[in-house]
């Protein structure tokens, strides 16, 4: 094991749970890669991918947080030119999918074929993932510059929380908020029409949005009976009238943000806002695409894994280079399975397993003894009294027993919790800030929530009574 950095000196911007080493391996090369994107000087060359989380190290990331906040002071726009650029690269990776897609159901391609394909998906996912960890640093930057220029344009301190929440409404729809409009308009109308006359949409609907309840690599696919069962309940429920109610709330946060805006007037408040606005869906959306993107390459992985007498979760538990080379150690996959990280130390990475990977997490995480509060970050205002459930990242939310009134507890929330947001009073996540996906999800609808409390899933435990008071950023034990 290298000469680790102390704990301090690490930065843990995510946690959900074990991801497939490919996966991990991919969002590593992004982060090498991240300077490319913006064409800063520095360069982020260190990382750690540790049961469950990953770190950034705090020098790097405080370094290109300044250079952030320099963007946003002096040409805010090229951020978003940052974004186009993205949007470019991933529809060329969704063309390819689809292209090779019909090539493979159309000719029974060789293995070698396969692995040449395979290093043209490699290219052109690595690729996409150089944008991967930009949000996170994002959100520290604009988080700062947003707070001193609503501060010195008079916004009271006390209310800076709310008034960041309220500007990051974006009227764009993310694709689970497109899902469950489309869900609901069905619903209506087998209310209305009955189940027969709706058979052809129930099928297009499961084909379109199939891979809703998988999160990246983990693919599980939404099977035909979750589906009606899904619907059963949405038409129990008067969809028409939640389609209304959901339109009444867009409207209304609109117009919030619109009055923030207009009550200064402020050329640089309204451009800051609007990169906000873009980031905030971007964080979300980008992560959906992962997500389907991988659910329609599925068919193709599928076929390289069947040709290296591979399941498809082995393959997943390769770097490309041991694809290409066929190095299939079925011992190292065995191990990989159970857990697996990465560490790369200013440049040179390595993977890392078994009790070497509990040498890493001792090193760089530090445990918490005998809190029974946790401050952390007010995403959306309110309070909340009710029984911590604790939901790991990727969990079939099916198994998850949660009742209404009840606060998820989580290292950090992904789309396929959103069955469960809706039942919750609040939310409590140990990662995250302005513009991760809880942020996002709490102020959809409505549920107090604090982000970034670090320990959150080692102090409160399912049954634990719990308070959130989402106004001053505490989250305690009561008993």
């Amino acid at each position: 094991m290298p000469n680790i950095p102390s704990a301090q000196n690490w930065r843990k911007i995510v946690s959900r749970g074990k991801y497939p080493l490919l996966f991990v391996h991919e969002l590593n090369i992004g982060l090498l890669n991240t300077h490319r994107v913006t064409g800063f000087k520095t360069k982020l060359t260190s990382y750690a991918r540790v049961k469950g989380a990953s770190y950034l190290f705090e020098p790097e990331a405080q370094k290109f947080i300044l250079q952030l906040r320099k963007v946003l002071q002096t040409d805010p726009k090229k951020a978003l030119v940052w974004l186009d650029n993205y949007r470019a690269k991933v529809k060329d990776l969704f063309l390819w999918i689809s292209k090779t897609d019909k090539l493979i159901k159309k000719i029974d391609l060789s293995q070698a074929d396969l692995i040449r394909l395979h290093r043209q998906y490699t290219k052109k996912v690595e690729t996409v993932w150089w944008w991967c960890y930009l949000p996170f640093l994002m959100d520290d930057a604009i988080t700062l510059e947003l707070s001193d220029l609503l501060i010195k344009l008079g916004w009271p301190k006390k209310e800076l929380a709310s008034a960041i929440a309220a500007l990051t409404f974006n009227p764009k729809i993310a694709l689970h908020q497109q899902e469950q409009a489309e869900l609901l308009k069905l619903a209506a109308g087998i209310k209305k029409g009955g189940w027969k006359k709706h058979e052809k949409k129930i099928t297009q609907h499961l084909y379109k949005w199939g891979w809703k309840n998988s999160w990246c690599y983990i693919q599980n696919p939404l099977s035909q009976n979750d589906l009606r069962n899904e619907i059963k309940i949405l038409v129990g429920k008067n969809p028409g009238r939640v389609l209304i109610q959901l339109k009444k709330e867009q409207q209304k946060r609109q117009q919030v943000r619109n009055k923030i805006l207009a009550q200064f007037k402020s050329k640089q408040l309204k451009i800051l806002a609007d990169v906000l606005a873009e980031y905030a869906f971007w964080h979300s959306y980008k992560m959906e695409e992962k997500t389907k993107s991988v659910y329609l390459a599925k068919p193709f992985l599928d076929s390289l894994a069947k040709s290296l007498d591979l399941s498809y979760w082995q393959l997943i538990e390769l770097i490309p280079s041991e694809i290409w080379a066929k190095k299939i150690n079925r011992k190292i996959i065995k191990e990989r399975l159970k857990d697996s990280g990465i560490l790369m130390l200013f440049g040179h990475w390595q993977v890392i397993t078994g009790k070497r990977l509990t040498v890493l997490k001792n090193k760089i995480e530090k445990q918490p003894k005998n809190l029974k509060s946790l401050n952390g970050f007010v995403v959306y205002p309110g309070h909340a009294v009710g029984k911590a459930v604790f939901a790991e990242e990727g969990v079939n939310v099916l198994k998850v027993k949660i009742n209404t009134g009840d606060i998820l507890v989580t290292p950090m929330t992904t789309a396929t919790m959103v069955p469960l947001i809706k039942k919750v009073a609040g939310i409590v996540t140990n990662e995250g800030g302005l513009l991760s996906h809880a942020a996002i999800i709490a102020r959809e609808f409505k549920k107090p929530c604090v982000v970034g409390t670090q320990f959150a899933t080692k102090i409160f435990k399912t049954g634990d009574l719990i308070k959130v008071d989402a106004i001053n950023g505490i989250v305690r034990k009561i008993k």
